[in-house]
């Protein structure tokens, strides 16, 4: 006690054992060492009894009871290496499951030459996004979040599950402040962050997942925006932006609204110097369809009068310009394959040139390389859509000056075709060597099943949304068990139980087929009782 001499100012305990206290807080040295209980340095009560005539006293102290302070352990450098080395090795782990998981490992050369390899855009964007992921502790944390989550999927880890939860959380929280100062935010890391965000919804199994993808892509885009088109242009950019930009195709066509992306210099810039090959420009066609769409909703719920007829005709015109697109980009590939297929399938695919496609045509590609089964699952589904949007438009507007189309006369409409090819095809994408990005490009084909199925222009009695899931289905019973065949088997499988006998599902799966495959709403009726089979659900 300061102004008492002989008082000593150690801790209890040190006071006690009569020991000299060097008064480090909380616990002093000597009880370190020793393995004591520090009592702390509270200091006894000391009352002063007085007699009744005041004249004499004594002393007793009342000691405070001491807390049973525990020793806190010392952390050393060896710990916080050892800390550092764990995380280390947690890193490299995920980081290696997610390219092992996400990238096809056939090492496969594609041999058409007429088709940029798919599997090369990939490794570019997947080169580029690993590269920038050592700057990035935002990208890192998004891209462990994704791999956690995939290996929770794969071995049912509950705890694998929270650690991806946790990135994921952290990844969000990181993008935010960041893009709160945007002058000194890398927004192209920040696009790849997006991506891979998106990607880890896709693999979860919450109910907003759909949503939150939806927020992600939509993040995507406009932070694509602030870039002048050039800019994607070079290597590693102008993958990720292939990437983004059929995400964002996918996403338009599911919002119904037309997107930016059409524009010609979003269409023409970023490929200045790089090779545009047949899925890119199948990609610059498809991405008038959402526009379409939305011309379609507009004028189906406006007032029926001559400026609705007046639009309804320009929307006609523009509905046969893009069939005439896409007729022309699929006659363009039957030519480009002659004198690298057998000229047996080529005379076979050559008969089907403007008309419907040969259901086993997803047999005779994926012989040759899946990068052209790449092309058709964006082929397929955009005519699906297409296709069912035009008899719509026509019997709601027609016209007094044309002879009525009869749309069952054309065979290349043929929509029972469109989903057949779709249903055929999956298998390809879940052989051995295969990667979750080739499985992800059957989810959107699939969505547009699950929607065209459904509507009066399918309803035939060998027909129903049950037959071709369950055809799927059957298809992928040979395949290897993989992360990503499992995780659209169990998909599948859960919206064909729903279906046929009205079970859930476990862990809310009906509710997140729904969402992304569509099995919720079916048509998209206009005002005037039109419906048509042309909406899509998101999900990539």
């Amino acid at each position: 006690m300061v102004g008492v001499p002989g008082r000593s100012k150690g801790c209890a305990t040190c006071r006690r054992r009569k020991k000299k206290c060097d008064l480090q807080e909380p616990i002093c040295g000597n009880c370190t060492k020793g393995k004591f209980v520090c009592g702390g340095y509270q200091r006894d009560l000391i009352v002063v009894q007085v007699g009744p005539e005041g004249k004499q006293g004594s002393y007793r102290t009342h000691k405070f009871e001491t807390s049973q302070m525990t020793t806190i352990p010392v952390i050393t450098p060896l710990d916080t290496r050892l800390k550092i080395l764990n995380q280390s090795a947690f890193e490299i782990e995920c980081s290696d499951a997610f390219w092992d998981t996400y990238l096809p490992r056939s090492g496969r050369k594609e041999l058409f030459a007429c088709y940029s390899d798919p599997d090369r855009v990939m490794y570019r964007w997947a080169t580029w996004t690993q590269t920038k992921s050592t700057q990035s502790r935002t990208l890192k944390n998004a891209m462990l979040a994704v791999s956690a989550t995939n290996i929770a999927w794969w071995k049912n880890d509950p705890i694998m599950t929270r650690r991806g939860m946790e990135l994921y959380g952290k990844s969000l929280a990181q993008m935010a402040a960041a893009l709160k100062n945007p002058k000194n935010t890398n927004t192209l890391e920040m696009i790849a962050t997006c991506r891979l965000l998106a990607l880890y919804e896709t693999l979860s199994s919450a109910e907003s997942s759909t949503g939150n993808w939806q927020g992600h892509v939509n993040g995507m885009i406009e932070l694509v925006r602030l870039h002048p088109p050039e800019t994607f242009a070079s290597d590693g950019l102008h993958e990720l932006f292939l990437d983004v930009r059929l995400n964002a195709t996918i996403a338009a066509l599911a919002a119904r609204k037309a997107t930016w992306l059409a524009e010609p210099a979003w269409i023409e810039k970023p490929f200045k110097g790089q090779l545009k090959g047949a899925v890119n420009v199948l990609c610059d066609i498809v991405l008038h369809l959402p526009g379409i769409l939305e011309e379609f909703d507009s004028i189906t719920i406006a007032p029926l009068n001559s400026e609705s007829k007046r639009r309804a005709e320009k929307l006609k015109d523009r509905c046969w310009l893009l069939d005439a697109q896409l007729q022309g980009w699929y006659r363009s590939q039957a030519i480009a394959v002659k004198g690298y297929i057998d000229p047996a399938h080529f005379a076979y695919i050559s008969l089907s040139v403007g008309g419907a496609p040969p259901e086993d045509l997803s047999d005779i590609l994926a012989h040759y390389g899946l990068g052209t089964l790449y092309g058709m699952t964006l082929y397929w589904p955009a005519c699906l859509i297409l296709y069912g949007l035009m008899p719509a438009l026509h019997r709601l507007f027609q016209s007094s000056t044309e002879d009525e189309v009869d749309f069952s006369t054309i065979s290349r409409m043929d929509l029972v075709k469109y989903t057949r090819c779709i249903a055929r095809s999956v298998k390809h994408f879940f052989q051995p060597g295969t990667g979750l990005s080739e499985v992800m490009a059957v989810a959107f084909p699939i969505s547009c099943i699950c929607q065209s199925v459904y509507s009066t222009d399918l309803s035939s009695p060998d027909t129903t949304v049950s037959d071709v899931i369950h055809e799927i289905l059957k298809s992928l019973d040979g395949v290897d068990q993989t992360a990503a065949n499992m995780w659209m088997k169990t998909l599948l499988t859960d919206m064909y139980m729903s279906h046929t006998t009205g079970y859930a599902g476990p862990n809310h799966l009906q509710n997140r087929g729904k969402r992304w495959l569509s099995a919720s709403k079916i048509s998209s009726p206009g005002k005037h009782g039109v419906s048509c089979a042309c909406s899509v659900t998101e999900g990539s």
